[in-house]
């Protein structure tokens, strides 16, 4: 059974960081994203139209960037569906 999340939290230096996100990237542009954690991986595939929610924030001595992107999965052919010819 593949899993339905994965969620990684840590801290980097930012090159680091920076290499991540151009990984993700990179993904988006090809229309496939695999993000492993330990043995395990999820894959997906957006494409279409992709709603993007982005704040930035300071507070005191603390700064934060959140990025969420999102969109409805691609359906898959129903196998069942009726066929002729």
């Amino acid at each position: 059974m593949s899993k339905n999340k994965v969620s990684i939290e840590t801290r980097l230096e930012l090159a680091e960081v920076v290499e991540h996100l151009e990984n993700i990237l990179e993904g988006l542009k090809r229309g496939e994203l695999t993000v492993r954690d330990g043995r395990e991986a999820l894959q997906v595939r957006p494409g279409g139209r992709v709603d993007l929610e982005l704040s930035l924030g300071k507070k005191k001595n603390k700064e934060k960037l959140t990025l969420k992107l999102s969109w409805q999965s691609a359906s898959q052919p129903d196998e069942s569906a009726l066929r002729i010819g």
